[in-house]
């Protein structure tokens, strides 16, 4: 870390000499009590001022003492505060957690073994992060937030229960946030964390079990994204969020609202949209948003355990993302089958311009239209979409891939269409599904419905896909979508192999390989 300097003007060369002897020993004696000059040190109940590796302070004091660029290294142990939140950051420094505790130089940390929490006690937000900073956090325990009645979302919602960054950019990593709630009494936005106007980046964290609302509308049970240049989030696990418990819920997950935030190999599993009510995007809810989704792993979420459902993985809303590598497997539109549920893997309302890309839609269920995929748009808002190098497979329930309702127009490019008991791709009157090299396979039907089918290509026969009940969805040798396709532009597949390989290209979301690498392992469970 860089020195702090004093500046002694002393006018009696005698005195000077013996100041500087004192300034000198007093810098040595700091030097071995400090493991650097900008390195603080902090224990649950710390009584020292100096907070030093051999007299630890408390947080809040080396808080005060810390300026930009200083690091603060946290013992063992739960850490609270008070007023809005535990703990505030409007400097640009960096929290480690699992510090061991000892003197040891440089210290020595382990978050495993010595975990750190940082408690908001269930009476407010966690950690709040000023504007126009830039802090690191990494290895902490966010627990215990609760924002109720302090509101900070655009429509006045109560916003960040775990984490509130307010047009800052953090760098938040190997961080465990969970069990915290936006709001108590009324909507709520962002149970875990709330980024505002933020190109925060996070990366390696695990954010589970957050609410963004027990009483009313939630949105982002997990996160909530809105605004700013744009966050990135990389390898985190979003795991059993709920956007409500009490009222209609969007996004259980996670919820992008004008975000261009960039998500590339994450796992999005096991959330719920709405647990007691209605609920829209399961996984995820993307809204007004240009969000770039790469190589993540959407499986397991529900949009509604009760009532009406949609999109039980993701719900795109009036955006035009782009989505390249992701699995989405397995997700639900609603878990009652008396009640309305569309879009099991992906629902997609007036987005006029969507791009899919090498991406997988397998074994998603919905009981009233587009197991794997549900596309409509209104008559002022038209749904336009390309799908390029897709494998929509199993989906089961009501037993369609795709359902293309009203005022849509979609194209598919080297597409695999497989094991749908009802029909692969159903046309609403007055919209168009153009099909160039599609592979078709164990369908109760190809099309239905009374829109447009334009379709050339058209190959039959046996995908032979890897293991489908592992969600492995790769190719075997003798596949008959091997080659078969047309050169859409697309030069890399799902695992980045390039394309082609062999005489052409091959249909779905894989290039056949000799060796197959397992396709986007899912741990349904992490380890704080």
């Amino acid at each position: 870390m860089r020195p702090k300097y004093k500046h002694l003007v002393l006018s009696v060369a005698t005195a000077s000499l013996l100041l500087l002897g004192l300034f000198l020993l007093l810098a040595w004696t700091s030097s071995v009590a400090r493991a650097d000059p900008g390195d603080w040190f902090v224990k649950p109940g710390g009584s020292g001022s100096a907070c030093s590796q051999a007299a630890p302070c408390t947080l809040l004091t080396a808080l005060g003492k810390a300026t930009d660029g200083d690091t603060v290294y946290l013992a063992a142990g739960t850490y609270t505060g008070s007023g809005t939140a535990a703990i505030s950051l409007t400097r640009s420094i960096s929290l480690y957690g699992g510090w061991d505790g000892t003197t040891s130089t440089p210290p020595v940390r382990d978050p495993d073994a010595y975990p750190t929490t940082l408690d908001g006690q269930g009476q407010r937000r966690v950690v709040y992060i000023a504007r126009e900073t830039s802090p690191l956090l990494d290895g902490l325990r966010i627990t215990g937030g609760n924002a109720t009645g302090l509101g900070g979302d655009p429509w006045a919602h109560d916003a960040g229960g775990g984490a509130y960054i307010d047009e800052a950019a953090p760098l938040i990593s190997n961080c465990f946030v969970y069990g915290n709630t936006a709001s108590q009494v009324g909507a709520g936005s962002g149970g875990g964390l709330y980024l505002r106007g933020s190109n925060a980046t996070l990366s390696g964290n695990t954010i589970m079990s957050n609410t963004a609302s027990s009483a009313l509308f939630g949105y982002g049970g997990g996160l909530f994204l809105t605004g700013g240049p744009g966050a990135t989030l990389c390898g985190n696990l979003v795991q059993g969020n709920a956007a409500s418990t009490a009222g209609w819920g969007y996004g259980g997950g996670l919820f992008l609202l004008t975000s261009g935030a960039t998500l590339s190999g994450n796992m999005v599993v096991s959330n719920t949209g709405g647990t007691t009510s209605r609920g829209w995007g399961g996984g995820l809810y993307v809204w007004y948003s240009n969000a770039t989704l790469s190589g993540n792993t959407v499986q397991g979420n529900t949009a509604s355990a009760v009532e009406q459902g949609y999109g039980g993985g993701l719900l795109l809303s009036n955006s035009s993302p782009a989505l390249s590598g992701n699995g989405i497997v397995s997700n639900t539109a609603t878990l009652n089958s008396g009640s309305i549920g569309s879009g099991g893997g992906m629902y997609v309302w007036e987005s006029r311009s969507f791009t899919l890309t090498n991406n997988l839609l397998a074994g998603n269920y919905a009981h009233t239209a587009g197991s794997g995929l549900w596309a409509q748009g209104t008559s002022t808002n038209a749904t336009a979409g390309r799908l390029l190098h897709t494998t929509i497979a199993d989906n089961r329930g009501v037993g369609q891939g795709v359902f293309i309702g009203e005022y849509s127009t979609l194209a598919f490019t080297n597409t695999i269409v497989a094991g749908h008991h009802s029909v692969g791709i159903h046309v609403t009157a007055g919209s168009t599904a153009t099909l160039q090299a599609t592979l078709w396979h164990n369908n109760g039907a190809l099309t239905a419905g009374a829109g447009t089918v334009i379709s050339s290509t058209n190959v039959t026969g046996d995908p032979a896909f890897v293991n489908p009940s592992a969600w492995d969805y790769h190719l075997r040798a003798g596949s008959a979508a091997i080659d078969r396709g047309v050169d859409a532009g697309v030069r890399t597949d799902m695992d980045g192999d390039p394309r082609p390989i062999g005489a052409g290209y091959d249909l779905g979301a894989d290039e056949y390989t000799p060796t197959v690498r397992l396709y986007l392992p899912v741990a349904l469970k992490r380890r704080p």
